[in-house]
């Protein structure tokens, strides 16, 4: 007979730290069980057209027809939990079921309850199969954008430095400025790649943030600069964290100096613009 197959949306939780809990107070882990299945979790898979199709414990695995009522379902039921004393894990797969009366088995139930794991206590981790057509490609580019944003300015300045020291002087003595101009561009392109690949490599090695690997592997890899150099820095900044940046920066230049502006946000040469240009032109006298 052959099996009854069909494309599902499976939803896996579970509760944190269930058996530590069962050790300290049983009676009243299970009483708070109860109510977190009633009050909650049948609600909100009632909600959201789900069905509940294996409860054994502290898990729960949940059917629905579209990754949208799955993401939605999840959703509702962590911002109801809150911060309750029984914190649920949830993951969610799109994929391929077997039908066996009541019950689903085989690969996407398997691959939802493996997402589940790693999951954070209150957070929702999905698989690529459950995030729009489209989504990756998105989530790679801006992370790139973003990171590139922030060190476009070391980049450009390395590859100046490259290029007005080592590259005209010894390769191409007689070069227009066209040429060194692409030149440039070529050198901070590569120089851009060689930061990214080394960050991701290192990303998969070391328990850092992609966006501090991306930073601190760009001020490594930067051409050496022995002129005086000051790093301005204000200490509300959003965008790129003052604390992995300018103190690692002004450390790694032999001759830099930093210069903290206390509450000035990432765009302070605009917004303090008085206060910047007036230590600038101070710097440069001195």
């Amino acid at each position: 007979m052959t099996d009854q197959r069909r494309l599902a949306a499976i939803l896996v939780a579970d509760v944190v730290g269930y058996s530590k809990l069962m050790g300290s107070d049983e009676a009243g882990t299970l009483a708070q069980l109860d109510a977190l299945r009633a009050e909650i979790i049948d609600t909100q898979i009632a909600k959201h057209a789900g069905r509940l199709f294996k409860s054994v414990g502290d898990g729960f695995l949940i059917e629905f027809a579209s990754a949208v009522q799955a993401v939605s379902c999840a959703k509702a039921i962590q911002v109801a939990n809150g911060q309750g004393r029984l914190p649920l894990r949830i993951g969610i797969h799109v994929g391929d079921v077997v039908v066996q009366g009541d019950d689903l088995m085989g690969d996407g139930v398997n691959v939802a309850a493996r997402v589940e794991g790693i999951a954070e206590p209150g957070g929702i981790a999905i698989t690529r199969a459950v995030a729009p057509v489209g989504m990756l490609g998105l989530l790679v580019s801006g992370i790139f954008a973003a990171t590139m944003s922030a060190m476009d300015g070391g980049l450009n300045k390395s590859a100046g430095i490259f290029i007005k020291n080592f590259y005209q002087p010894v390769c191409r003595p007689t070069a227009p400025d066209r040429h060194l101009l692409k030149a440039g561009k070529v050198v901070t392109l590569v120089l851009g790649m060689v930061i990214i690949l080394v960050a991701l490599r290192l990303s998969q090695l070391k328990q850092l943030g992609l966006f501090l690997l991306m930073q601190r592997v760009s001020i490594l890899i930067g051409v050496p600069i022995t002129v005086p150099v000051l790093v301005m820095h204000g200490d509300d900044d959003q965008i790129v964290p003052y604390a992995d940046s300018a103190p690692l920066s002004a450390k790694l230049l032999k001759n830099g100096t930093l210069k903290t502006y206390k509450g000035f946000p990432h765009g302070m040469p605009t917004t303090e613009a008085a206060t910047i240009n007036a230590d600038l032109l101070a710097f440069i006298k001195a």
